[in-house]
């Protein structure tokens, strides 16, 4: 007990603000990391009712790209906790937390990999605020600091892991989807996920302030783009609503204020038409 109590008693103060001397200045250390891992099912929780008719409709592993802290992995594992999992974060104090629940439960078929998914391969500055950031993105906003992740093809990454058949897709990277789409084609065309995906509106907040106008008018481009390539592989789109509810779209709509249902999407592959009655 005394050794264990002199191990932590310098991390205590640290902890509570003593800094380590080094050279000519002091530096700030932790002396504790906290545990920012998912612990319940609350975030979209109009989610899991979807999660599960595709998870039923495809046995193969389940792809998250946009992992955070670990939000999907519970839903996951409430419906199915053998299904094969794996998750992309670029977030690196995400990829530690998730990483730690895996192994301190002994999931061996879930990993989390510290990489962005893009139709490029190379670095890209990241934009967040602190290490847990859920709207962490490609673009800059203020008070978010940058920093240097890997990106890579999805298609590449799946090849080299051997899973080029994943049975769902989710992709949540705060306006990369069309980028991360774009570098799973060849998976999308051949092996026919169910694929969740997000699209923000063309407002931001409780009072649905439009944005401007050229930026509307980019993400309408980009959301054209995101609707052309799944149909063109067959795909039907449905947007789920705020109560776990899908109505079959024709477009993408993000401007409309007042009938705005939610910012969540979900495409069926062909294969899986009878399980299209959640309209």
């Amino acid at each position: 007990m005394t050794s264990r109590l002199t191990h932590h008693m310098p991390r205590v103060r640290h902890q509570l603000g003593e800094q380590m001397k080094i050279g000519d200045r002091g530096y700030r250390v932790r002396g504790y990391l906290a545990n920012r891992q998912a612990t319940t099912l609350g975030h979209e929780p109009q989610l899991i009712r979807v999660f599960a008719r595709a998870m039923t409709s495809r046995q193969g592993p389940f792809v998250d790209v946009g992992a955070n802290t670990g939000q999907t992995l519970l839903k996951v594992l409430s419906i199915d906790s053998a299904r094969p999992y794996l998750g992309f974060e670029p977030q690196v104090g995400c990829c530690f937390c998730i990483g730690q629940f895996l192994e301190d439960n002994g999931l061996d078929h879930a990993q989390v990999l510290p990489l962005a998914l893009s139709d490029r391969e190379g670095l890209f500055a990241l934009h967040g605020k602190g290490s847990f950031d859920e709207m962490a993105s490609a673009k800059p906003r203020p008070g978010a600091r940058a920093h240097w992740v890997m990106a890579r093809v999805g298609d590449h990454v799946l090849a080299e892991l051997g899973m080029s058949e994943p049975g769902v897709l989710k992709i949540d990277v705060e306006g990369a989807e069309l980028e991360v789409l774009a570098g799973l084609r060849h998976t999308l065309a051949n092996a026919h996920p169910v694929v969740f995906f997000e699209v923000l509106p063309n407002f931001r907040g409780e009072d649905r302030v439009p944005l401007p106008g050229p930026t509307a008018q980019r993400n309408r481009v980009r959301a054209a783009q995101i609707h052309g390539l799944l149909t063109e592989l067959g795909y039907r789109i449905q947007q789920i609503g705020h109560d776990g509810t899908c109505r079959t779209i024709s477009a993408i709509e993000l401007d409309d204020r007042e009938k705005f249902r939610g910012r969540d999407y979900v495409a069926w592959p062909p294969l899986d038409n009878e399980l299209q009655v959640l309209d």
